[in-house]
């Protein structure tokens, strides 16, 4: 029999876990390092991930996989935007082949749980996207308007130097 634990969505569901994928989320191993898994808990002490119920179980899908399957680092800086390249597996790559809302969300959520290879994938699945493109491309891309893309410029140091 598996063990699991429950966590709470922001969107009020309550999600069963795997215990003994935990471990690939810093949050989540903190969360539930004194737990004991006989014992009942209350639904008032489930704790609360401020992840939707559909991307945290897209990425108990990534965990569920990589506990057998540990990730591989990945290749940086990215030689193309053909991420097989960069040595990432095609399950990987089926993976994060979603569009770049659900991919910003994940990324987001991976960096909230603690997953570092997750939110290293995604970030090279993204960077792959920006690859060879324009501002002007990527301001669409990412459908930013004019303030939103100039205040992601001067934050990330996209502007160049006249020096």
């Amino acid at each position: 029999m598996t063990n699991f634990i429950k966590v709470r969505t922001s969107d009020d569901c309550i999600i069963f876990i795997d215990h003994n994928i935990i471990q690939l989320s810093l949050l989540l191993t903190e969360l539930f390092k004194d737990f004991d898994l006989n014992s009942e808990i209350n639904q008032d002490d489930i704790p609360n991930v401020q992840i939707e119920r559909s991307i945290l179980c897209k990425i108990i899908e990534y965990m569920e996989y990589h506990k057998k399957n540990p990730p591989i680092e990945i290749k940086r800086p990215l030689e193309s935007n053909d991420l097989n390249e960069s040595g990432i597996s095609s399950w990987d790559l089926s993976f994060i082949d979603n569009n770049k809302d659900i991919l910003i969300e994940l990324v987001n959520a991976s960096e909230y749980l603690g997953i570092n290879s997750l939110m290293h994938l995604i970030c090279a699945k993204l960077a792959s996207m920006l690859l060879e493109r324009t501002n002007d491309e990527i301001q669409i891309l990412l459908n930013l308007s004019d303030d939103e893309f100039n205040k992601a410029q001067k934050h990330n140091n996209w502007y160049e130097h006249d020096d």
